[in-house]
């Protein structure tokens, strides 16, 4: 069985910095929506896919949170492999 996996990568469009990017992970991008200056993004992780995560994002601040601690944006990917079950 495949499945699509919709990786997120999130671009500032006027400085075209990118702030996260979770393209070659298998993190998929269940849902996404501002909550006032921040992100709050819903994520899936394969092969199991069963569980959603919930990260905020704070772009301005260039920090996230997830798991109730929060974590500098730049290291994205590498906390999530850690931080999460």
């Amino acid at each position: 069985m495949s499945h699509w996996v919709h990786a997120p990568v999130l671009i500032d469009t006027e400085t075209s910095e990118v702030l996260l990017d979770l393209g070659d992970s298998p993190w998929d991008l269940r849902g996404a929506k501002e909550e006032g200056r921040a992100i709050l993004l819903t994520l899936a992780h394969y092969p199991d896919g069963n569980k959603e995560y919930e990260l905020l994002l704070y772009p301005d601040a260039g920090t996230m949170a997830v798991g109730g601690c929060e974590y500098p944006l730049a290291r994205a990917a590498e906390i999530l492999k850690t931080a999460l079950p």
